[in-house]
């Protein structure tokens, strides 16, 4: 589905763009990638361990289970992640800021950008914009449990030209703010 299909009348797009494919570390693989691989390496060696003595099916299923986990949890969320990304677009028009994502089903998402809606970015050349207020740390914490994903509600991730589109939507604000004023 083509972004234009989720325009309002009136609205146009300004900006266009896609996340940075290809394997992304966050700030908590830091202590992730040491805890899976100690996840994995003894839920491989405990299931060896329980196929060879002759334990019972029960064992063996729970062995696989954990194992199965420790491959995700070590790997497999990675590949998720890439391809979470891969049918994302992002899109700026002189309204709103859309998200546009999934590659089976798509999924909408959308924010107006008003004056009062904060804008966070970080990076200069690629990098990423947060619209809006953070998770907070109970929902900080939702997002890490996932085990992939941004770390924001609303984010335009990994983006090239980063300052460049920030500055667009700064813009935006701006107009928004001037049409507001002239109309009150």
């Amino acid at each position: 589905m083509a972004l234009e299909e989720y325009l309002s009348e009136g609205e146009e797009i300004l900006w266009r763009g896609v996340p940075s494919w290809g394997l992304i570390f966050r700030w908590w693989d830091v202590f992730y990638i040491p805890f899976t691989f100690v996840w994995a390496a003894f839920s491989f060696f405990w299931t060896l361990l329980v196929v060879s003595s002759g334990a019972p099916p029960g064992f063996v299923f729970m062995g696989c289970l954990f194992s199965l986990f420790g491959i995700y949890i070590f790997a497999g969320r990675f590949a998720v992640d890439i391809v979470r990304r891969i049918g994302t677009q992002y899109a700026v028009t002189n309204k709103r800021a859309i998200i546009l994502s999934g590659i089976f089903s798509k999924s909408f998402d959308a924010m107006r950008i008003l004056p009062s809606t904060r804008i966070k970015i970080s990076g200069k050349r690629r990098g990423s914009i947060y619209f809006g207020e953070g998770h907070g740390f109970y929902d900080m914490w939702r997002s890490f449990a996932l085990l992939y994903g941004p770390d924001h509600p609303f984010a335009f991730e990994r983006i090239r030209d980063v300052q460049r589109v920030y500055e667009i939507v700064l813009s935006v604000q701006e107009q928004t703010l001037s049409a507001s004023k002239s109309a009150g």
